[in-house]
């Protein structure tokens, strides 16, 4: 695409918008913020280009995603979308979103600082799976949800990107994938037809709270450069080294197709947090479960689960060393000084006076959670 200088001008000179700076760009977007003069007010305003021959029904009628977000009642989990239309520049269309701009960090922004952890982690998704089944009810699924498109409005986090959004026609219970964000592709968009469900949002959902509670996934696509991948390259006669990146790029999406097809994507060449409860565990596997059968059939289903969990929100704050805040009224430190010794240490909340648990002895950091999520004073 050309720079975006032209298209800012465009943009300006239509009249209704006065850009104030662009926020991102991506390889079919561009984003802005922008004053809307008439209403005084200022809006995220968010341009697709159009991928020639293949619009989807949501990209030829945007009004529809409009009136779904709007819809009685409305879903604080949904950005406020208000209006969308077609803007055309230079022999290019694009579509137009003009968004409430959220001033808040994105959960990828948030997860640079590592898990948030377990109880606040199905907080947050307890929201994002609040506007999910809003749009779901719409029959519209959003196929592109990863932490960069949730953003926080305070303590609310709020679906923000609807580029990828497409309709399901009536009769239809799948529509076909984005390819977009690899790492987020649920296994059976990786098929050929490929097909994406409301399941398939859900699947996305598990990813994200996986990440939150956990830590975030590796981004570094040759970490997903499988054994089986780097086989079938040297029966090729070739080395991912000298693959140009667009074939390197190819060579790491096969190696994710293989571990999500395969249930493994999320333990790949990297443990589970020692915290990480065998409840919510339980619940991530069947959201993102290869077997459609075996998933989440609702949005619903997912919810419901999530508000029977009540778990202690440890986080790392160093080298084997954890915090929980509020657990069963107190705060809680555990510290490990061998895979046999475990101290275990509590303090009223907010004193930051921690003490040993006495009387107690801990050998095991599995044990000594697990004693920590059944805790009764």
């Amino acid at each position: 695409m050309s720079h975006p200088d032209p298209l800012v001008k465009a943009l300006d000179d239509e009249g209704k918008f006065k850009i104030i700076e662009q926020i991102n760009e991506g390889a079919n977007s561009y984003a802005f913020k922008a004053r809307h003069i008439d209403l005084q007010r200022d809006v995220f305003l968010k341009l697709y280009a159009y991928v020639p021959g293949a619009e989807t029904e949501l990209l030829q009628e945007p009004q529809v995603l409009v009136s779904a977000v709007q819809t009685p009642p409305r879903c604080e989990n949904l950005v406020d979308l208000y209006d969308a239309d077609h803007f055309a520049h230079d022999g290019e269309e694009y579509l137009r979103l003009q968004m409430e701009l959220v001033n808040g960090a994105s959960l990828a922004a948030r997860l640079e600082q590592g898990p948030v952890g377990q109880q606040l982690a199905i907080r947050l998704v307890v929201g994002v799976l609040s506007g999910v089944i809003h749009l779901h009810s719409a029959r519209i699924v959003h196929r592109d949800l990863k932490p960069a498109n949730i953003v926080l409005a305070g303590h609310t986090p709020k679906i923000s990107d609807f580029g990828s959004a497409s309709i399901v026609p009536a009769q239809c219970n799948s529509v076909s994938a984005s390819k977009h964000s690899a790492l987020y592709v649920p296994p059976e968009s990786w098929n050929t037809p490929s097909i994406y469900s409301y399941q398939s949002d859900l699947y996305q959902i598990g990813i994200i709270l996986y990440e939150l509670a956990n830590g975030p996934l590796c981004y570094e696509p040759e970490h997903y450069l499988t054994n089986a991948v780097s086989r079938s390259l040297k029966a090729d006669g070739k080395k991912y080294s000298d693959l140009s990146e667009c074939d390197k790029c190819l060579a790491c999406d096969r190696g994710i197709a293989e571990l999500c097809s395969s249930g493994k994507l999320l333990s790949h060449g990297r443990e589970a947090q020692p915290f990480l409860s065998r409840k919510l565990a339980k619940v991530v596997r069947r959201a993102t479960n290869a077997d459609l059968s075996k998933r989440y059939r609702t949005g619903q289903e997912f919810l419901s689960d999530l508000n029977r969990l009540n778990l202690p929100n440890w986080v790392p704050v160093g080298q084997g060393e954890y915090e929980a805040e509020g657990w069963k009224g107190w705060d809680w430190n555990v510290e490990v000084l061998s895979p046999s010794d475990i101290v275990v240490r509590r303090s009223r909340p907010g004193a930051g006076s921690y003490r040993r648990i006495a009387g107690r002895t801990f050998t095991s950091i599995t044990e000594t959670f697990e004693f920590m999520e059944e805790f009764d004073q």
